[in-house]
């Protein structure tokens, strides 16, 4: 990995995720890890420890990773050894979601989230 200077004048995030990532400058690895259990219900009520990770196999499943078969060959020629930006304007950055101005040898973002909604059993209507 080649190193270089990484210049920002300005940036501004309005939002960001969990486990987001804004990085400036060159790194090894980023590695931004995110598991959510999230619920909706009509009437809010919840219970401590209502849910568990291990139940769900979506937490559990390999991914599946892309095999290349072929040989890659690139050629990079960096003219000025300064990553420059003038401005950025962020309005939101997601769960595990990476900004990166730099170099960066490795990027392994992963994201599971479980969605549950419980809704209330509709009524038939009046009459």
């Amino acid at each position: 990995m080649t190193n270089r200077v990484s210049s920002v004048g300005h940036i501004q995030v309005t939002d960001s995720g969990s486990t987001t990532t804004l990085e400036i400058g060159d790194s090894e690895y980023i590695t931004p890890l995110n598991h959510i259990i999230a619920v909706q219900r009509e009437k809010a009520v919840f219970f401590q420890n209502e849910f568990n990770f291990r139940d769900y196999a979506i937490f559990f499943r390999p991914i599946s990773q892309t095999v290349l078969n072929e040989d890659i060959r690139m050629t990079t020629t960096n003219k000025c050894s300064v990553i420059s930006v003038l401005k950025i304007d962020i309005f939101a950055i997601s769960v595990s979601g990476v900004v990166h101005i730099g170099s960066s040898e490795t990027l392994r973002a992963e994201s599971r989230i479980k969605n549950i909604r419980h809704l209330l059993r509709e009524r038939p209507p009046m009459l």
